[in-house]
């Protein structure tokens, strides 16, 4: 029974742990692109080609800049404002819409989202809300030096609309992330000098992230992956999945050992029939072969119990889709995604421990 609990509950725990990374790595890769190239805008536009001819999923330039808001009842909020043409924003939108990122009813299934005119943002949902903006309201946008400009001196500043709020339930996106047609909207910043300009590469396979980033790294660029980007916390989830993984697995191996316990109180025991049959003629090497099948046989039923034991959960948690966290996680349901490799390496571990047992 040990056994089958322990080996239940790491396969369990570490199905779900390996769920919710999956999960945060592909809300991450709704939003963010695979690869970021940083150069001069000839450079940009020239690897922006080259890209194109590899073949990529995208490869588009987009404007990136910091930004404060003025809200028509007066409060203000930092915002990262970034500049994308309206083929980009569209496939983000419908990246998110498949997904089902938000809530049924919201911008993602409306069909003219993206398509932003001059004058006309989409914001973050946190940020949205933090600044008590709604659909359709007018905000002011301001370039954060020219807050800095000597007395008398007009700032220059942008006017825009609310069209649509955005909801990809990332916390950094959400409180922060201002989006605009890169080609119609905010014209009056463009003499910011905070405003630069980068060029977003998304892969077909993201395995072939690194080829791809070597290969920009020899044209010259400045390059960063999304992995680079959000490489402390994946650190940590990897870390954590590690820890608690180690620690589960040292509780099913101290279990394991409570065979031996069994078998030796087993020998004490019978030890007057094991003279019995080995005076009628069995030997030592078959008496102790007779105990080790035995060992064997209770190490492999509670192998086989539990193995079956944790994937009847995991399947089942991940049909119910059980919708119990808060929101403040980036999954509200408990995602479930079977390693399978850590299913053999369970089994070959447990054989060995039974049988040194």
């Amino acid at each position: 029974m040990g056994i089958t609990v322990g080996v239940a509950s790491l396969i369990i725990v570490m199905s779900v742990m390996n769920g919710f990374n999956e999960s945060i790595r592909e809300k991450l890769l709704l939003t963010k692109p695979h690869l970021i190239l940083r150069g001069s805008d000839q450079q940009l536009q020239q690897w922006r080609s080259e890209f194109l001819q590899k073949q990529v999923e995208a490869a588009d330039i987009v404007e990136n800049q910091d930004v404060v808001i003025r809200t028509v009842e007066g409060l203000f909020g930092g915002a990262l404002a970034k500049g994308m043409e309206t083929q980009q924003l569209q496939a983000l939108f419908k990246r998110l819409a498949k997904n089902k990122v938000g809530e049924e009813g919201s911008f993602l299934y409306v069909e003219d989202a993206a398509n932003l005119e001059a004058g006309e943002v989409v914001l973050g949902m946190g940020l949205a809300k933090n600044l008590n903006v709604y659909e359709g309201d007018q905000i002011v946008v301001i370039p954060p030096e020219a807050l800095l400009l000597p007395a008398g001196e007009v700032p220059f500043y942008a006017r825009a609309r609310v069209k649509a709020i955005l909801q990809t339930e990332l916390q950094d996106i959400d409180n922060q992330s201002l989006y605009y047609n890169l080609e119609k909207g905010l014209k009056s910043l463009s003499r910011s000098h905070s405003r630069y300009r980068e060029l977003e590469l998304r892969l077909k396979n993201l395995n072939d992230v690194d080829n791809y980033k070597r290969i920009a790294v020899s044209l010259g660029a400045k390059v960063d992956s999304w992995q680079d980007r959000d490489k402390a916390m994946l650190f940590a989830l990897n870390m954590e999945k590690f820890i608690i993984g180690t620690f589960i697995g040292l509780s099913t191996v101290i279990t394991a050992f409570s065979i031996l316990t069994v078998l030796v109180l087993l020998i004490t025991q019978k030890r007057k029939d094991i003279g019995i049959l080995m005076s009628m003629g069995l030997s030592r090497l078959s008496t102790r072969w007779l105990f080790i099948r035995i060992g064997l046989m209770l190490s492999f039923l509670g192998l086989g119990s539990g193995l079956l034991l944790g994937l009847v959960v995991c399947k089942s948690i991940d049909k119910m889709k059980l919708d119990v966290l808060p929101s403040i996680y980036y999954d509200t349901s408990i995602p479930v995604a079977i390693e399978w490799n850590l299913l053999v390496i369970a089994l070959v571990g447990g054989s060995i421990i039974a049988f040194l047992g």
